[in-house]
């Protein structure tokens, strides 16, 4: 009887048309769900395998899964007016979203144990966003996470009293989803850290992460399969992650605002049009914003490094040493700095989940 997390894939919701108001028809989008995780289960998530958590018969870890009808509020609402739902993929027609949705009990659990068939869960609270997959699999659930925070601090509770997953949970188990991902990797990771939240929102609540962990999460982000070279078609609609050409149009206080206090800049290149990615990190000391966009600062290499973009060509130059960039290069120090710059005011929005058929069997690692 405690709150529980869940996240669902699907289809992007069709805009009611007026007549469809009035009739009192209601829009809804077909799904399919992970099944409701406590907060240490969200910790211990393979989040670059969410589309195996929600696939219906899948084993554990990824056990558990619901499909059915999506009902939000905010769908229901003409596009661009307060509180309506936002499409972060809406520049890709057709292209699956994540809803993000939190139960104050594990009802779909609740539903499995009583009569096992078609239930409707009502007063769920869900983020009125649909964000593209990526912006979870990409940034390894600091989405989800981050607006985790976001709910708990809306309900009361002091920054510094939220439960963090650095805080509680020490390792995974070897047979949750995050463990099998680190006992996957050269060499294998051992013990295995817990997913996070953004940087920037546990400094927020007064819950900072070290300089280490930071780069370790940023690593990962930088090994998850839909930050590959070609892995994302459409990185416009990576909305929690800035692509190095979104960072060069924005003025110079935004641009500090994506950076952080700290001034650091972290970004995803592909060195000579290759298949390997390489993470670069720079401590930024100048910034120039407009036609001849720079960031100066220091990096691991001796002397000073600069980042231009001008007329829509990106260059790293170190010394006398210059390597093409990508403007569709990611920037990972942005993930989970964009919250404050998203479309639609309301922070959730009430919401129903109707199944087909309740799946049995209780929540695990």
């Amino acid at each position: 009887m405690i709150r529980h997390w869940y996240t669902c894939v699907g289809e992007q919701f069709a805009r009611p048309t007026e007549e469809e108001r009035l009739a009192g028809v209601q829009v809804g989008s077909n799904v399919c769900c992970t099944r409701q995780m406590t907060f240490q289960e969200l910790c211990c998530m393979d989040f670059t395998k969410l589309t195996d958590y929600v696939q219906e018969g899948n084993s554990p870890p990824f056990a558990h899964a619901n499909c059915g009808m999506l009902n939000v509020a905010a769908a229901q609402m003409p596009p661009g007016d307060a509180g309506a739902i936002a499409d972060n993929a809406a520049a890709v027609p057709g292209a699956p979203v994540a809803m993000v949705c939190t139960t104050q009990m594990a009802s779909a659990e609740i539903a499995a144990r009583g009569s096992g068939g078609a239930v409707s869960l009502d007063a769920q609270d869900c983020i009125p966003v649909e964000f593209a997959v990526a912006d979870l699999t990409g940034t390894e659930g600091q989405l989800l996470l981050d607006k985790r925070i976001d709910y708990l601090q809306s309900q009361g509770l002091p920054g510094n009293a939220i439960p963090t997953c650095n805080a509680q949970v020490a390792s995974c188990p070897p047979t949750s989803g995050r463990g099998l991902h680190c006992a996957s990797t050269t060499p294998p990771t051992a013990p295995c850290p817990p997913n996070s939240a953004s940087a920037a929102k546990l400094a927020s609540i007064g819950q900072p992460m070290s300089l280490a962990e930071e780069a370790r999460i940023e690593d990962e982000e930088a090994a998850a399969p839909v930050n590959q070279v070609g892995a994302d078609d459409h990185p416009e609609t990576r909305s929690y992650m800035a692509t190095l050409g979104q960072l060069a149009l924005m003025s110079e206080e935004d641009v500090r605002n994506e950076l952080g206090t700290e001034m650091r800049f972290t970004l995803l290149r592909n060195p000579h049009g290759g298949e390997s990615r390489k993470v670069l990190r720079m401590h930024v000391e100048a910034v120039t914003v407009g036609d001849h966009f720079v960031l100066s600062g220091r990096t691991k290499e001796p002397g000073p490094t600069r980042v231009e973009v001008v007329k829509g060509k990106a260059e790293l130059i170190t010394g006398s040493t210059r390597e093409a960039l990508s403007t569709s290069d990611m920037v990972l120090s942005t993930a989970g700095r964009r919250a404050g710059k998203r479309r639609g005011a309301s922070l959730m929005t009430m919401g129903s989940f109707t199944t087909m058929a309740s799946n049995a069997g209780g929540n695990q690692f």
